[in-house]
């Protein structure tokens, strides 16, 4: 007991390390430096924005720049900022009530926002550690380490890691703390408590931005489903967790989308006023896709542009786009979707053949091959828990899609950011089954030739 206590602290400090040094300085190259130094500026503007202009007359909301993110932040253009209302900003309060602190020993803004980046990658590290620990603990050493692996070589992991506006941590410790204290065989009791501490989370999460709201209750459902499929419950027992977890998921967004109102209504004058707000900016981004028809082509092109230029050679960007069709849009979408790199090997290939090689999609099949054949890969009882790691990989599909369907604009103009959406949690999952299958042919190996 002792010595499994100890191997556990060990093996999470080594994996903590790690995930640090990738998160918090991209050791392992998993992205070019232009892209680690750069990437989703525009969206953390909005927290620089707030630290280093704390005397401004909108500073209860996020700050955003009128003209959009023009390079590095390094002091206050109160000319330039109006409010950005779509959200509560409980990460830019955070943010700017630690600076106002620190301030008073003499941290400077500037000082402050490079620290926060280190701590927020610490941060995300000390959560990634904890899921990479579940993994050990349930699948053993080597899956532990190949999940350890595969973090620290994603590239939207390491591009969110630090960044002080995405908070990535809140984003993936609902997903840790359901994996670590649901419980299938529990009382009520336990379960009440459970689902408290879930809606604590998912509210923290919600008062930090909508985005993802649908991909995350999914993620919880398959996680949940994940232990009642190792239970062999009955169908009414997956229906009824996952119409409680869902319940939870409504009820903390409506606390933070009135938490939300309520902040906004010293800025609009009504809650009246803050409703529309709300409304007018969640429409722009759900339903109104005809509005943002070209960032399918030339948002692609400036952000992931060796996807657009493989895409274009089968698909003509350029003479199709005069169209603009929402259909031809969204075909471009998916494309570069599938296309997106689950995983950067630290292996220098050439196009096209690099995008495909790390492609989400080729992952996918990969995955899926596994699972047609998983009765010949592992033995009967082995089974079972390759099952459930399967549910969750491809429940967690279904919540990514249900994301591009409910928030099609959203979708339209952030192929470069709703990368991540694959990590909540499958591709995560993903990396684990095929570090068992890896370990179950090493084994067979070893058995076979002794």
């Amino acid at each position: 007991m002792l010595r499994n206590i100890i191997a556990n602290k060990i093996f999470f400090c080594i994996s903590v390390f790690v995930l640090f040094i990738s998160f918090a300085f991209n050791a392992f190259g998993t992205v070019s430096t232009e892209k680690f130094l750069y990437d989703f500026k525009d969206s953390e503007s909005l927290i620089y924005n707030q630290v280093l202009c704390p005397d401004s007359v909108l500073n209860d909301q996020l700050l955003q720049n009128k003209k959009g993110y023009e390079g590095q932040l390094k002091s206050c253009d109160s000319e330039n900022l109006v409010a950005y209302s779509s959200q509560y900003g409980l990460q830019g309060k955070v943010y700017d009530t630690s600076a106002d602190a620190l301030s008073k020993i003499g941290v400077g803004p500037v000082a402050f926002l490079s620290i926060a980046n280190l701590l927020t990658a610490l941060l995300s590290a000390l959560i990634f550690g904890l899921l990479v620990l579940w993994f050990r603990n349930n699948f053993g050493n080597f899956v532990g380490y190949c999940v350890m692996v595969g973090v620290c070589l994603s590239p939207m992991i390491v591009g969110f890691s630090r960044n002080l506006y995405w908070a990535l941590p809140l984003l993936i410790v609902p997903i840790v703390y359901a994996l670590y204290f649901y419980k299938a065989e529990a009382d009520k009791r336990y379960n009440i408590k459970f689902f408290i501490g879930l809606g604590v989370l998912l509210i923290a999460r919600y008062l930090c931005g909508y985005e993802y709201a649908s991909t995350i209750t999914i993620a919880l459902m398959a996680v949940v489903g994940y232990f009642i499929l190792l239970q062999k419950s009955n169908l009414k027992q997956y229906f009824k967790i996952f119409i409680i977890t869902g319940m939870v998921s409504v009820l903390a967004f409506t606390v933070a989308l009135g938490i939300h109102v309520m902040s906004l209504n010293n800025y609009s004058g009504s809650t009246r006023n803050s409703l529309h707000i709300v409304k007018t900016r969640a429409m722009e981004r759900t339903s109104r896709s005809d509005h943002y028809l070209n960032f399918a082509y030339d948002g692609t092109k400036a952000s992931l542009n060796d996807h657009y230029q493989i895409t274009n050679t089968y698909l003509q960007y350029e003479s199709l786009k005069q169209g603009e069709s929402l259909a031809l849009a969204l075909i471009f979408s998916v494309v570069n979707y599938a296309l997106l790199p689950v995983y950067n090997l630290p292996i220098s290939f050439h196009q096209p053949f690099a995008t495909y090689a790390q492609s989400s999609i080729l992952f996918i099949m990969v995955l899926s091959f596994i699972f047609y054949k998983r009765h010949k890969i592992f033995d009967k009882k082995t089974v079972k828990k390759v099952n459930a790691l399967y549910f969750v990989f491809y429940f967690g599909l279904i919540g990514s899609c249900s994301w591009f369907i409910l928030a099609n604009s959203h979708s339209l103009v952030h192929v470069h950011i709703n990368g991540i959406l694959i990590y909540l949690p499958s591709a995560i999952f993903g990396y684990a089954i095929l570090a068992f299958t890896a370990q179950s042919y090493i084994l067979k190996i070893k058995k076979r030739y002794g």
